[in-house]
């Protein structure tokens, strides 16, 4: 695994760093490559299933709470 290169980030604005480190290993595991070919073959579902799993994912690790709670902390860190 490649360390975690911030350059990437230059110029944006971050609210958190604690869930690039866990981005960069659902990347390396390729689970949004993953799920987006799940959601081509399953052409029934509307949403961004990569985009949803991941904001799951990494407020739950980030702050363990209940799927609505997660939800409703997304602004925190994205």
């Amino acid at each position: 695994m490649n360390s975690l290169k911030l350059d990437k980030f230059k110029g944006t604005q971050i609210k958190g760093y604690g869930n690039l480190v866990y981005e960069e290993i659902m990347n390396y595991l390729e689970l949004p490559i993953f799920l987006t070919d799940l959601q081509k073959k399953n052409s029934r579902l509307k949403y961004d299933l990569a985009s949803i799993t991941k904001i799951l994912i990494l407020t739950r690790i980030l702050e363990p709470s209940s799927k609505r709670s997660s939800v409703e902390k997304i602004k925190k860190y994205w």
